[in-house]
């Protein structure tokens, strides 16, 4: 975070008493009563800056440059303790450094961003010191900005003789850093080969990209970069500081196909023109251009970058001190923007204060350090030695620059569907003569079906092969649900249960009428009585007939239907009654069957009080409330064979 600390040394022209020009510094941020004007030694034209002019400079140069500068600022009360009281923070505090430009001598030529602290640090180097250079314009302050999605940057690619393609390749792997990030990409280029690999590409979602020839007058590129109304503006072009007045020179594309020139040449008017009428000035113009940021051979010629700023109104301009080769723009380019845009997307997803000023300077950094990391030798070696990594340089107005950024679309966690309360009965109550079937106490309305534990909401349910209704069942008794049971636990429909596992509940024979006699319990069987031999292990430990766990107990708020009905009303395990059945998971339902003869019970042949009506009627409550409970993404074909068994049944079947 930046926060409310800058330091802002200033620069400005003055005549001594005997009447010689000279330039005096001065503290202006923050403000110290009485801060007096000093004069300031250097021009740029002193022996010690014109070494860095050798290639490549000689030892350590960089660190005599930058020693010398700063202690001709720093070594100067009150600005010596407002150095040191901004060298005291450590990160994530910042305390970023600008010198600001009011003179028309040579003074801009001097190397600030290699500005060297007494440890050796080189402070244009550290995000906490970002290092940029400040123009007082006479138009009004930038006021805070709304962004309106996608952000728009028009790239003018055309330097004659010298390909393009890797600074478009810089400038495209920056917007996939930021992959949802909306961005817009105008891109003119001179070159046919570079305009057919760009419309080539494939942009990722919520990016497009649209590329033009760069026009063949001044005034069709003022007017296309106006029409396309661009937040970023960015120049890959030569740039001269000029004998009178710096400009850029940006090639056409008869410039690659005729031995004639036919460039276009934009000083500084031409930029007015070209930005000053639009809806919204661009935010930044960045220069990667040779010289676009060097003052001229003389005073009162000042660089390109700087005029901008001062009199085209643009917030910021990023330019190059010195001539630069295409493989250091390019990776110049491809750090900058990584930066840049990665900072608005974390205002868009909430990761920066919305309210903190776009830190121009401080995405320089990120770039200087890259352009070090390129050579094989310690940082630390590189930045005293190498001067590639001075080159860039940032102008900007003193007013803070704050963008609004919208806030990205949350992402929403899926919500698991409401579980709804059981539907009630569609068939009528039994006679009350009928006793009411025994449930096995309260069904909680968000019950699991599936065996063995809790099942989630949203579950596949695995469809099992419809049968009609009247469908007979296999002689040897009804199939428990979920398959047969295994070949090492035979149950015959006709074998009775030794003694010792007898139940009384379920093994008491029934009447002709199918009432149960005298004396024996309706419902399941008490918490002293014995385990049901369905519910014995397997021998090889595998899983029971209806998918549970060999042994596992019923769960405590299992329904225990009466008589011996399944959940969907089908007979027990075998044997020679019905046995009480496991909370099973879903399943399409199977037909009636009767519970000691192994044959299907017709319709109503027990009468409306029998034990068929109970069973289709437990049947009907049971497939009614399925139907309302299964989840989004339920096979067809299970729904529908619920619907049939329903129909059959005689139950209302819900829409």
């Amino acid at each position: 975070m930046t926060g409310p600390h800058r330091l802002v040394f200033e620069l400005s022209d003055s005549i001594a008493p005997d009447g010689t020009p000279l330039v005096e510094i001065a503290l202006k941020e923050p403000r110290v009563w009485g801060s007096p004007r000093q004069p300031f030694p250097y021009r740029g034209t002193e022996p010690v800056f014109l070494g860095l002019a050798t290639a490549p400079p000689a030892d350590a140069a960089l660190r005599t440059v930058g020693r010398t500068l700063y202690d001709a600022v720093a070594a100067r009360p009150p600005l010596a303790d407002t150095f040191a009281e901004a060298l005291r923070v450590q990160p994530p505090a910042r305390y970023p450094l600008f010198v600001e430009i009011d003179s028309a001598s040579q003074v801009e030529s001097l190397p600030w961003e290699a500005l060297c602290g007494q440890d050796g640090t080189f402070l244009g180097l550290d995000e906490r010191w970002a290092i940029g250079r400040m123009i007082d314009a006479a138009r009004p302050p930038a006021t805070p900005r709304d962004l309106e999605l996608p952000v728009k940057v028009a790239a003018v690619l055309s330097a004659l003789h010298v390909p393009a393609g890797s600074e478009w390749q810089a400038l495209w792997d920056a917007v996939g850093t930021v992959p949802d990030l909306p961005v817009e990409l105008l891109v003119l280029a001179s070159e046919d080969d570079l305009a057919e690999t760009i419309a080539a590409v494939t942009p990722p979602a919520g990016v497009t990209v649209t590329v033009e020839q760069v026009p063949d007058s001044t005034e069709g590129l003022q007017q296309r970069i106006r029409a396309f109304n661009p937040h970023l503006l960015h120049f890959f072009c030569h740039g001269s500081a000029g004998r009178r007045q710096p400009y850029l020179q940006v090639a056409v594309r008869s410039d690659w196909v005729t031995a004639t020139a036919h460039s276009l040449y934009l000083e500084a008017a031409q930029f007015r023109d070209l930005t000053e009428r639009t809806s919204d000035r661009p935010w930044l113009l960045v220069l990667n251009c040779c010289e676009s940021a060097a003052a001229g051979p003389r005073d009162n010629l000042q660089s390109l970058a700087l005029m901008l700023v001062r009199d085209a109104a643009l917030p910021a301009v990023v330019g190059m001190r010195e001539p630069v080769s295409s493989t250091d723009a390019s990776t110049f380019t491809r750090a900058f923007y990584t930066a840049l845009l990665s900072e608005v997307d974390g205002r868009r997803a909430g990761t920066v204060p919305a309210d903190e000023p776009l830190n121009w300077a401080r995405y320089a950094v990120r770039a200087r350090t890259t352009l070090l990391d390129r050579h094989p030798m310690p940082r630390t070696e590189a930045a005293e030695s190498t001067r590639e990594w001075t080159l860039p340089v940032v102008y900007l107005r003193p007013d803070p620059f704050v963008i609004t950024v919208p806030a990205a679309p949350p992402v929403l966690s899926p919500v698991p569907a409401p579980v709804p309360a059981p539907a009630p009965s569609l068939l009528p109550p039994p006679p009350a003569s009928a006793p009411p079937p025994a449930t096995g106490g309260p069904q909680p309305a968000d019950a699991p079906f599936a065996t063995g534990g809790p099942q989630p909401a949203d579950a596949p349910l695995p469809a099992d092969p419809p049968l009609p209704a009247d469908a007979p069942l296999p002689a040897d008794g009804p199939q428990p649900v979920g398959g047969p049971l295994p070949a090492d636990t035979p149950q015959p429909a006709d074998t009775p249960r030794p003694a010792d596992d007898a139940h009384p509940a379920d093994d008491a024979p029934l009447a002709e009428d199918g009432a149960r006699p005298e004396g024996a319990p309706a419902g399941g069987a008490g918490p002293d009585d014995p385990p049901l031999p369905g519910d014995a292990p397997l021998a090889d430990g595998g899983a029971g007939p209806d998918g549970a766990a060999a042994g596992a107990p019923l769960p405590a708020d299992a329904p225990q239907p009466a008589d011996g009905a399944g959940p969907d009303g089908g007979g027990g395990r075998g044997g020679g009654g019905p046995a009480p059945s496991r909370a099973e998971r879903p399943r399409a339902p199977r037909p009636t069957a009767a519970p000691s003869g192994g044959r299907p019970s017709p319709a109503g042949e027990e009468g409306d009080d029998g034990e068929a009506a109970r069973s289709a009627r437990l049947e009907a409550d049971l497939l009614h409330g399925l139907l309302t409970r299964l989840p989004p993404g339920t096979p067809a074909d299970l729904i529908a064979d619920i619907r049939t068994r329903l129909a059959a049944l005689g139950a209302p079947v819900p829409p």
